[in-house]
């Protein structure tokens, strides 16, 4: 296992140092962000100033390897739209995506696995329909159109929770619910062929013949067996939520994540925030990637990795 995660640890540095390569180059390509600083009757003698102070005008590959050097100290930069840190503006935003995430990810698992669950052990029944219809709506669904519609009918009409805001456990219900509907249908789907797949093999039927309950067969050892493909799938919706996904929830709702944070970089060409973000949401993709293929070995003893 040690041997393992070393490889894996040498991999995610070298999938970093990619993406930081990437980001740098398209964000240089854009624009001369030194422009984005100038007010509107500025002169060349300014403009070559900033560009000096900013270190933008070494050449390309000097500029590189500050930016790596910087990032490895946890200095992104200034952001040029809000004259702070970068990286004070994101750890600033960490906390309410940390929340909002983890509140999405236990309604994934919550309800995700054990609607899936329920439409394995009756297959083709009005259960089972139900739960794909479900499942099918909660993917098809755009977020946009659905926060809406919670917003205008829990919210406005109902007035049970806050249209928009952060602080309390009521602003954290809606979105959490919107930005899960969809992770809820994709576990659920998955879930659901992973038992199919599982009651179908001769060991279920050696467990039932040896007196076992039927719970004991279903949690302990059908959904355990089941439980790579339901990893996967919780290890994706994992790193995408973490990583900022939430971007279209955390813009309708005013809620002051990592996601609304991206938007204000990209709508505002804030780009040491842009790499700042980017950065961010690679780390947590490598490292959610990284504790999934660690977990796989605990739900199933056979997997060993060299």
């Amino acid at each position: 296992m040690g041997k393992y995660l070393f490889k894996r640890a040498i991999r995610g540095v070298v999938t970093l140092v990619g993406i930081m390569i990437v980001v740098f180059l398209i964000t240089h390509a854009i624009g001369d962000p030194a422009l984005l600083m100038m007010p509107d009757s500025y002169t060349n003698e300014m403009l070559w100033y900033t560009r000096e102070r900013m270190g933008l005008n070494k050449p390309l590959i000097a500029q590189f390897g500050d930016f790596v050097l910087n990032a490895l100290e946890g200095d992104f930069g200034q952001s040029i739209r809000h004259e702070m840190s970068s990286r004070t503006m994101l750890f600033n935003a960490l906390g309410p995506t940390l929340i909002l995430a983890t509140a999405a990810l236990i309604l994934t698992a919550g309800i995700g696995v054990p609607m899936g669950v329920v439409a394995a052990l009756k297959p083709r029944s009005w259960v089972d329909s139900l739960v794909t219809g479900i499942s099918l709506g909660g993917i098809s669904l755009p977020e946009f159109w659905l926060a809406l519609v919670f917003i205008a009918l829990f919210a406005v009409n109902l007035h049970l929770f806050p249209t928009s805001g952060y602080g309390t456990l009521a602003h954290v219900v809606l979105p959490a619910i919107v930005l899960s509907a969809r992770p809820i249908s994709r576990v659920a789907q998955i879930t659901r062929s992973s038992m199919l797949d599982e009651l179908g093999k001769h060991y279920t039927v050696t467990a039932y013949a040896k007196g076992l309950r039927k719970r004991q067969v279903v949690i302990g050892h059908v959904l355990k067996n089941a439980g790579i493909g339901i990893i996967s799938m919780v290890g994706i919706e994992a790193a995408e939520v973490f990583a900022g996904r939430t971007v279209i929830c955390e813009v309708i709702f005013s809620w002051p994540g990592v996601g609304w944070l991206a938007y204000r970089a990209l709508f505002s060409m804030d780009f040491p925030l842009i790499q700042t973000v980017v950065l961010w949401a690679a780390l947590v993709t490598v490292v959610v990637n990284l504790i999934t293929d660690i977990a796989y070995a605990w739900f199933d003893p056979r997997i060993r990795y060299a």
